[in-house]
């Protein structure tokens, strides 16, 4: 599955590279470490659902996905995530 990024590059879809970002994000909002990669793992498993049996999908269409999942668990987690992608 490929990934349509904002700048009309495609690249293939590494749920490694997501689950560092929703990692990150959790640890900068100050989520223990335990908490962060329950988290990750489980935005990670809702994320690969989402995209299942796509060939490509749009990354602000993963974006907003999980800053939603996100927001479930912690706005400070959501705020971050979107900050990164923001300076990214």
């Amino acid at each position: 599955m490929y990934v349509m990024k904002r700048n009309s590059r495609r690249e293939k879809f590494n749920g490694v590279k997501l689950y560092k970002s929703v990692h990150n994000a959790c640890l900068s909002a100050e989520m223990n470490e335990k908490m962060a990669k329950v988290v990750s793992r489980d935005v990670m498993i809702a994320v690969q659902k989402l995209v299942k049996d796509k060939k490509e999908v749009e990354s602000d269409v993963i974006f907003k996905h999980v800053k939603k999942l996100l927001s479930k668990h912690s706005k400070e987690c959501a705020f971050m995530y979107e900050s990164f992608r923001d300076i990214s």
